[in-house]
């Protein structure tokens, strides 16, 4: 399982967030997430992914434009009898500890396959973990980062967010941090030879089983209120 290294890069105007978006991908990175207040014009977007190269990089420019009415969209489909064009994309946050971010995330896509097989699909789900961090501590927030970077790869994220350990600051040294603890994970400890590193865990199947009944029983209840 190998997954992609992230960057998000928040609200800059599109000159200074080009900038940060090539040092990140100099860096390691193979991700973007560009996050705006509102959409771009089209000289906006040409001058933001100048020298970007978008057949081999993931990119999303995410607006409130662009998430609006999303949440729904699939079942929407799925209800409709047409099968998404896309797979779908699940933007999940870590848990309130190490094991339960891992079983949260394979539950999700757990329930994705149950849903998929139900309605004939062999459309697999994308899963992203956008982290957030725990601590004012800088120090503090590098050591429980790479913890929640190896959860989420315990789980199966595709694509792995992980934020500066320095928060809003992000200097260039901890912006750097943060990739090489995702690229470290692939390159030294080698956690993307392993197909699911967390299978055979009795503590966390069972975790993972008592997430997915729940939402399972969660999509039940929204399946029945938009039938309704």
């Amino acid at each position: 399982h190998t997954w992609k290294i992230g960057v998000v890069i928040a609200n800059q105007d599109p000159e200074t967030a080009n900038q940060l978006a090539l040092e990140a991908l100099e860096g390691g990175a193979n991700a973007l997430w560009f996050s705006r207040r509102r959409p771009l014009a089209p000289a906006e977007k040409d001058r933001l992914l100048d020298g970007i190269f978008l057949e081999i990089i993931e990119c999303t420019i995410d607006t409130e434009e662009s998430r609006r009415g999303t949440g729904k969209l699939a079942l929407d489909l799925l209800r409709a009898g047409k099968r998404p064009e896309l797979p779908p994309v699940f933007c999940l946050r870590q848990q309130s500890g190490y094991f339960e971010t891992i079983a949260y995330f394979r539950a999700v896509r757990y329930c994705w396959r149950l849903i998929a097989d139900t309605c004939g699909l062999a459309t697999p789900c994308q899963i992203k973990a956008f982290l957030h961090l725990t601590a004012e501590d800088p120090n503090q927030n590098m050591i429980s980062s790479t913890v929640n970077a190896a959860a989420a790869v315990m789980g199966g994220a595709d694509t792995i967010f992980l934020p500066p350990a320095d928060g809003a600051g992000a200097t260039s040294f901890y912006r750097r941090i943060a990739r090489n603890v995702l690229n470290l994970l692939q390159e030294e400890s080698h956690l993307n030879r392993v197909a699911d590193p967390a299978a055979g865990s009795y503590f966390i199947e069972a975790l993972t089983d008592h997430y997915a009944s729940n939402i399972w029983s969660e999509f039940q209840q929204l399946s029945g209120q938009q039938a309704g």
